[in-house]
């Protein structure tokens, strides 16, 4: 669940402009403002927010790679002359050249 709220973190700041990470300053902001009821929280903070900036880190990574198979996708339909676009090439990942071994 707590994967899902940072991903949409994500997702919403990007649509809103947002393109540097935020995750750290948005736990410490929040952590500073809980801290008086959840003072438990201080040994472990460090870890909260490495492991809360990894997840949004990893998250960019996929909403970028994601965003370039859907643009490609959007492109090859145009130059075909097509109005529509069917899920599976949406989200098809692009084809790569085999690489010799």
């Amino acid at each position: 669940m707590l994967r899902r709220l940072i991903r949409r973190t994500v997702r919403s700041l990007r649509l809103m402009g947002v393109e540097d990470p935020a995750i750290e300053s948005l736990v410490r902001t929040s952590y500073e403002a809980m801290r008086p009821s959840y003072a438990d929280l201080d040994a472990s903070i460090e870890k909260i927010v490495n492991v809360a900036a990894t997840e949004e880190d990893a998250f960019r990574r996929t909403l970028v790679q994601g965003t370039t198979v859907l643009d490609m996708a959007v492109a090859s339909a145009k130059k075909a002359g097509r109005t529509s676009l069917s899920g599976a090439d949406a989200f098809k990942p692009p084809r790569h050249p085999r690489l010799p071994h």
